[in-house]
Order: structure tokens, then C-alpha cells, then sequence
């Protein structure tokens, strides 16, 4: 169907900057051999030095405090709040145990965040699977836990749990799926879904062909990439721009114009 859905896929992750720890999406280039992470975007979240911790389990601990007992490295503390059941604890639980290359001990509580909805902690449990690190390389349980980020309505699981569909990659190959959930992603514009939006609806090949709509969400892919310096995404959109120019009429260019305005005023 689209002949570049080889292009990236992308997961979520974290790092600090002297004391402050950054949301960041990581793009994966997918080609033979091993994975090759590029940090494309980062939203940071301050947090002071100074934090009183509460006593017992279940008094109230913000996320800030979660963060600063991760960097303490005190797995003892931390426990605590896993144990009792905080989310966020269960996600910082697995990466202090995943830094310890303990693999299979990060699966578990990466796994009981995850099912309560934790994106990033969907992300890595998927993406352990993906490498084999602490599991035998599992594609489909890769694809299971994309599949459960999207329907928990992330964003970045339903572009990954498509791309998964479209290759048929741990899961029974399903190009109408994948549109669906796409479509899904785009409306919460992820930028990764227009791009591969764009291709769908340039192929020639299916009865989704759309030129108005591929010019459009390859614009859109153009004014909102996942980073600046991923030049080829971003070649790649003002290509199919091109290629649908050629084919529209001025009536119809001035019609894709107009749905880049108001797919960007959602």
C-alpha cells in the first residue's frame, strides 16, 4: 500500500537535565539491524531540590517527589508508593530496575502501570519485548501493548499500533485497522499520523486515494513535524506535495489549502 511505512516509528521516554526530568518522544528509525534512537523533542517539568516526603504510603506524593526519589536512587522509598499502588511509582519502579539491566523485574512493573493506562510505561514494556531484553524478541507482545495504549487513547500508541497493523508485525496485517486508528492519532495531531496519512491517501493503489487530502496532511506534516532536523520526514512530505500538485486543479489546491486550516484550528 505505502511504500515508505518503513520510516519511523516512535516511543516515549524521559532524562533529566541537571535536576529536572524531560517528557521526551524518541523516534526509531525501523531498518535491518539493530534499533537507531534519535531524541526529537523534549517538554521539560521543573521540580525544586527541597521535598519533605510523607511518612507513610498512603498519604498523598506528587509526582515532583516521585521524580527526586528516583534520582536519590532510593529503591526502598520508591517501593513504598509502587506497593501502595501509585502509577507513576510503578513506572519509576521499572526504569530503576531496567538501569540495573534487570529486565525482567522493569517488565513487571512496567506491566502494572501500563495496564492502568501509563503511557510511558506501555512504551517501554512494548519496547522490551521489541529487543528481547529480559524476554525472548516478541513481536506480538509488542503489538499487544501498542494496541492497549491505543485504546486507551494515546496518541503515539494508536501511530504505532497502526504502523504494526500495516506491516502486519506481531499482529495479523490489517490496512483498514490502521487507517482507523491513524485517523484516531491525527485527530489528536500526532504528527507521525499525517505523514503516514499522506502516503495512504497518495497511493494510487487503494480506494482511499485522495489528493486534496494527501496534499493537506502532508502540509500539515511539514508545519508540525516531530522535530526540525528529521530533514527526509519532512522531505518526504513536501514530496508528496508535489506529486499531488501536479494532479489537482486550482479548485481543488485551493479545497486542500482549506482543510490544512481547519484540520489546524482543531
Amino acid at each position: 500500500m505505502c511504500n515508505r511505512w518503513y520510516m519511523v516509528a516512535r516511543i516515549s521516554t524521559i532524562a533529566f537535565q541537571g535536576v529536572d526530568v524531560q517528557s521526551i518522544d524518541v523516534q526509531v528509525q525501523i531498518s535491518n539491524g539493530l534499533p537507531a534512537f534519535t531524541i526529537v523533542g523534549h517538554i521539560l517539568l521543573l521540580f525544586t531540590l527541597c521535598i519533605s516526603y510523607p511518612a507513610q504510603a498512603q498519604d498523598l506524593v506528587t509526582d515532583k517527589e516521585l521524580s527526586q526519589i528516583y534520582q536519590s536512587g532510593d529503591l526502598e522509598k520508591m517501593r513504598t508508593f509502587a506497593d501502595a499502588g501509585n502509577t507513576k511509582a510503578q513506572m519509576w519502579m521499572g526504569m530503576m530496575f531496567q538501569h540495573k539491566a534487570n529486565y525482567q523485574e522493569a517488565m513487571n512493573w512496567y506491566s502494572l502501570a501500563g495496564n492502568k493506562g501509563e503511557a510511558w510505561a506501555i512504551s517501554q514494556a512494548a519496547r522490551l519485548h521489541e529487543r528481547g531484553l529480559g524476554t525472548p524478541i516478541n513481536k506480538a507482545a509488542a503489538a499487544e501493548w501498542y494496541k492497549k495504549g491505543a485504546e486507551f487513547g494515546h496518541a503515539n500508541h494508536q501511530t504505532n499500533y497502526a504502523w504494526a497493523l500495516m506491516r502486519g508485525e506481531g499482529v495479523e496485517k490489517n490496512e483498514d485497522k490502521a487507517f482507523e486508528w491513524l485517523s484516531k492519532a491525527a485527530e489528536q495531531k500526532d504528527s507521525l499520523a499525517y505523514l503516514y496519512l499522506a502516503e495512504i491517501y497518495s497511493n494510487d493503489t487503494t480506494s482511499k486515494r485522495d489528493a486534496i487530502k494527501s496534499y493537506a496532511y502532508a502540509k500539515m506534516f511539514e508545519n508540525h513535524p516531530i522535530d526540525d532536523s528529521d530533514t527526509a520526514s519532512i522531505k518526504d512530505a513536501i514530496r508528496i506535495q508535489n506529486s499531488m500538485k501536479k494532479e489537482m486543479t486550482k479548485d481543488q489546491l485551493q479545497a486542500a489549502n482549506k482543510l490544512v486550516e481547519e484540520l489546524d484550528s482543531k
